[in-house]
């Protein structure tokens, strides 16, 4: 998928509104959004900027190479589609170091645009509580979404493996966290 289709198909998905629906408010056809949104066709900067603004985003650049929290999302749900939980936390982790080795502004501007669901609902929880955490230990603004509906557990999810540690981990993890019912050795974030 292209970096346009990517974006359109995260936007949508986050916002609920089908590609029909978006296509019609766009004044073009849903074929064309497939097209764009499986990386068969690419888009002009100027129609990907109005097709977002349709969805209530707007594109811009940011004076970095590290992942958004909304990029590090869709890469989660690829990694989910596939069975490949292992790289999906990879890709979680990964979002951690990227948030925690940028100045505190950019910190926040990669974390601002909502994640669209991942697929699994224990790492959109996951997700949301790692950018909670490096955002509230930082003392940095936290945005809206991270209090969304779909951005905690009921069911609590231990992410330490092992059984046996799974104690440790829970008497460590930090509120930012837990708030969103999962638990993690926050060491795990360190030092990736």
């Amino acid at each position: 998928m292209t970096l346009a289709g990517t974006l359109l198909e995260s936007g949508r998905r986050y916002r609920g509104v089908s590609r029909h629906q978006l296509a019609r408010d766009a004044g073009g056809s849903a074929a064309g959004l497939v097209e764009v949104a499986h990386g068969r066709k690419d888009a002009t900067a100027d129609r990907l900027d109005n097709l977002l603004r349709l969805l209530g985003f707007q594109l811009t650049t940011l004076p970095t190479r590290r992942s958004t929290a909304a990029a590090a999302a869709e890469l989660v749900r690829e990694r989910v589609e596939r069975g490949d939980e292992a790289n999906a936390l990879r890709v979680v982790w990964q979002l951690a170091d990227d948030l925690e080795h940028v100045e505190p502004a950019l910190r926040v501007a990669l974390a601002v645009t909502p994640p669209a669901a991942t697929g699994d609902a224990r790492f959109d929880a996951l997700l949301a509580a790692v950018v909670d955490h490096v955002l509230v230990a930082a003392r940095l603004p936290r945005p809206r979404w991270l209090d969304e509906p779909g951005r905690s557990l009921t069911d609590p999810w231990d992410v330490e493996p092992v059984p046996a540690l799974r104690g440790a981990a829970r008497a460590v993890t930090p509120q930012a966290i837990s708030d969103h019912g999962v638990f993690l050795d926050p060491a795990e974030l360190v030092n990736l």
